[in-house]
C-alpha cells in the first residue's frame, strides 16, 4: 500500500507521538487530518507540515467528547469523500499511586485513552465498510501487556492501554476481518517506507507525560537535595534536578543541555523514580581508594580556574567549591568533596577572595609610563627637594551609615537600622609619603574649585617645605581656578596629576577605608552631629599616628616605591 494521497487521520497529533506520525505520514505523501484538544497545538503541526510542503487539515477537538468525534469523520467525509487511514495517537497519563487516585482522574484517563479509541474506531469502520477497504492503527503500550512489569503510580494508564491492546483492538480484527478490512497489515510495509528518509523516533521520545508530584514527595526530594548539597553529592544533586525540573514542565531534551547530561540518562533518572520513588536517588561508593587528580590534571585545573567560571560554560562569574567541583567531574572524570575542594585549592596556590573593580577606561600605556617614569621620577625629586609628597583624595561619610562583615548566628543576617538621610560629612585628605603626616579638613558643602582651593592653603600654612601635590582628575582639581591657584603658588607646590581611573595608585584610598571600618560601618546615627563626633574622632586618631599611614605606604606603595629607589 502506498501512502501518497491517502487520507488519514490521525488523533493526539498536536505533540508527542503523533506530531511525529503525522509528520512522517506527511513526509511520505499521506494526505493528513490532524485532530487535537489544544488549538494551538494542531494548528502549530499543521504549519510546520505545510512549510515542508505537505499537506494537512487541522481540527481541534477532544477524542473523548462523541459529538467532537462525530463533527470530525463528518467534516473529512464532506471534504474527501473517503477515509483510507486512522491512527489513534490520543493518549494522557496521570501518575498517582493506586490508593489516591481518585475517581475524576480515572475517568479522564480512561475516557480520553480508551473511550476516545472506540469512538474513532466505530466511526471509521462505519466508513470503511461502506468503502470496502480502510486501515485502523490503534497506539497501544507495554503498560497494557501482560507479564511485563509496570510502572508504579500508572494504574489508570495501564488499565484503559490493556483495554485497547485486548479487547478493543481484538473486536475490531474480529470484525474487520469478516468485512475484508484489516487493522494493520496493509500499513506495515508503507509504514517502514515512510520511515526510510525520515528517522521518527529520533525527533520524539515513546512517552511524553507530565510529572506530577504530591506535596509530600515534593518535600522528600528538596530535603534529600538539601542533604546532597551538604553533603557534596555532586551526581545526586544533578539527578534532583533534573527529576525537580521535569516536573515544573521542562523536557528531556531541555534537562539534558541544562544540566549536560545524556538524554537516555535523564531519561533512565525519570525511569527509576517512577519505579523506586525518593529511593532510587542514591549511589554506591565504588571499592577501591577514590581517584585523585593527577600533575597534569592539576596544571590544566589551574589554566581552568584562572580563566574564570563564565570561559568553563557556567552562568556565574564567581568560583565557588560546589562549581570547581562540577568542573573537575566534567573535565577530569573525579570527584571531589567540597570540603577538599578547598584544601585542593590551597595547594594550588589559590585564596578565597573578593574581586577589586578595574575600570574598562584604564589606558595601560599612561599607567605604565606613571609606573616607570611619572612615579620614580616624582619621587626621587621629592626626596631632593625634601619636599612633602603628598597624596590627595576627597572622602564622603553618609548620615545612613556603610555596611560590612561581621559575625553573627548563623541564619540570623545582622541588622542595622538607618536614618535614610542623604546628608553626607565631606573631608579633603592629603597624607606624606615619607612621613606619614595626615592633613584633612571635613565640611558639609559640595566638593568644589574654592574648597580645594582653601585646603590647600590651610596646608601651605601649616608647612615650610616645598609640597608635591598627587591627585586624581577630578574637575575641581583640574579646573581655570585650581589653574591659577596651582600658578599662583608654582614656586611651593607642584602638580602631578594620577593616571586616569587609577584609585589603586592612591594610597589615601584606603585610609579612608579604614576611617569608614572604624567610624561608620555597622553604625546608627540618628543625627547628624554623632556622625561628625565618630568621623572627627577616627581622623583625628590617623593623625596622631603616622605610624599607621606609613604602614598603608608600606603595603600599598611598596612595588613604586622599589621602582625610584
Amino acid at each position: 500500500m502506498s501512502l501518497h494521497n491517502t487520507i488519514t487521520i490521525i488523533t493526539g497529533a498536536g505533540r508527542g507521538v503523533g506530531r511525529a506520525t503525522a509528520r512522517l505520514f506527511a513526509h511520505a505523501g499521506a494526505q493528513v487530518v490532524l485532530f487535537s484538544r489544544t488549538p494551538s497545538h494542531v494548528a502549530e503541526t499543521a504549519a510546520e507540515i505545510a512549510a515542508s510542503g505537505g499537506h494537512a487539515l487541522a481540527i481541534a477537538g477532544d477524542v473523548a467528547c462523541e459529538d467532537d468525534v462525530l463533527a470530525l469523520f463528518k467534516q473529512v467525509q464532506d471534504t474527501y469523500g473517503h477515509i483510507d487511514v486512522l491512527i489513534n495517537c490520543a493518549g494522557i497519563v496521570a501518575i498517582r499511586p493506586f490508593v489516591d487516585m481518585d475517581a475524576t482522574t480515572w475517568d479522564r484517563v480512561i475516557s480520553t485513552n480508551l473511550r476516545g479509541t472506540f469512538l474513532c474506531c466505530r466511526e471509521a469502520f462505519r466508513i470503511m465498510t461502506v468503502q470496502k477497504k480502510g486501515v485502523i492503527i490503534n497506539l497501544s503500550s507495554l503498560s497494557g501487556v501482560k507479564g511485563v512489569e509496570k510502572f508504579p503510580g500508572l494504574s489508570a494508564y495501564n488499565v484503559s492501554k490493556a483495554g485497547v491492546a485486548i479487547d478493543v483492538q481484538r473486536k475490531i480484527r474480529e470484525r474487520m476481518g469478516k468485512d475484508g478490512l484489516d487493522t494493520a497489515r496493509e500499513i506495515r510495509h508503507a509504514y517502514r517506507m515512510a520511515s526510510q528518509p525520515f528517522d521518527l523516533w529520533q525527533e520524539v521520545s515513546l512517552v511524553t507525560f507530565t510529572l506530577r508530584l504530591t506535596p509530600s514527595l515534593r518535600q522528600q526530594l528538596y530535603r534529600r537535595l538539601h542533604q546532597a548539597y551538604a553533603s557534596g553529592s555532586l551526581r545526586v544533586v544533578k539527578r534532583l534536578h533534573a527529576l525537580l525540573a521535569i516536573t515544573e514542565g521542562m523536557t528531556v531534551h531541555e534537562v539534558s543541555q541544562m544540566l549536560d547530561l545524556g538524554e537516555q540518562t535523564v531519561r533512565d533518572y525519570l525511569n527509576r523514580f517512577l519505579w523506586q520513588g525518593v529511593a532510587s536517588v542514591v549511589y554506591k561508593r565504588p571499592p577501591g581508594r577514590p581517584a585523585k587528580l593527577t600533575k597534569t590534571h592539576r596544571k590544566a585545573l589551574t589554566a581552568l580556574i584562572e580563566a574564570g567560571p563564565q570561559a568553563a560554560g557556567y552562568p556565574s562569574g564567581c568560583w565557588s567549591a560546589t562549581i570547581i567541583q562540577d568542573l573537575i567531574h566534567r573535565h577530569f572524570g573525579v570527584e571531589y568533596h567540597p570540603h577538599s575542594i578547598c584544601t585542593l585549592l590551597a595547594n594550588l596556590g589559590f585564596s578565597y577572595q573578593k574581586a577589586r573593580f578595574v575600570s574598562a577606561h584604564l589606558d595601560e600605556a599612561t599607567r605604565l609610563e606613571w609606573r616607570h617614569h611619572t612615579w620614580p621620577t616624582g619621587l626621587r625629586k621629592a626626596r631632593q627637594r625634601k619636599a612633602l609628597l603628598l597624596f590627595g583624595d576627597e572622602a564622603s561619610f553618609a548620615q545612613w551609615g556603610s555596611l560590612s562583615y561581621t559575625w553573627a548566628p548563623k541564619g540570623h543576617q545582622p541588622e542595622v537600622p538607618t536614618s535614610g538621610r542623604r546628608k553626607a560629612y565631606k573631608v579633603f585628605g592629603l597624607i606624606d609619603y615619607f612621613s606619614g603626616r595626615f592633613f584633612y579638613t571635613a565640611h558639609t558643602e559640595r566638593f568644589n574649585s574654592d574648597s580645594s582651593a582653601a585646603f590647600l592653603r590651610d596646608v601651605l600654612a601649616q608647612t615650610t617645605q616645598p609640597i608635591v601635590v598627587i591627585q586624581d582628575g577630578a574637575r575641581y582639581h583640574t579646573s581655570k581656578a585650581m589653574a591659577q591657584f596651582f600658578a599662583a603658588h608654582a614656586e611651593r607646590v607642584t602638580k602631578v596629576q594620577l593616571p586616569a581611573y587609577s584609585p589603586d595608585f592612591n594610597p589615601i584610598e584606603y585610609l579612608w577605608k579604614n576611617v569608614k571600618k572604624l567610624a561608620t560601618h555597622l553604625k546608627y546615627f540618628p543625627e547628624f552631629t554623632l556622625l561628625q563626633t565618630a568621623v572627627d574622632q577616627t581622623l583625628l586618631h590617623f593623625a596622631r599616628t603616622p605610624q599607621a599611614i606609613t604602614a598603608l605606604m608600606a603595603r600599598y606603595c611598596e612595588s613604586l616605591g622599589a621602582m625610584a629607589a
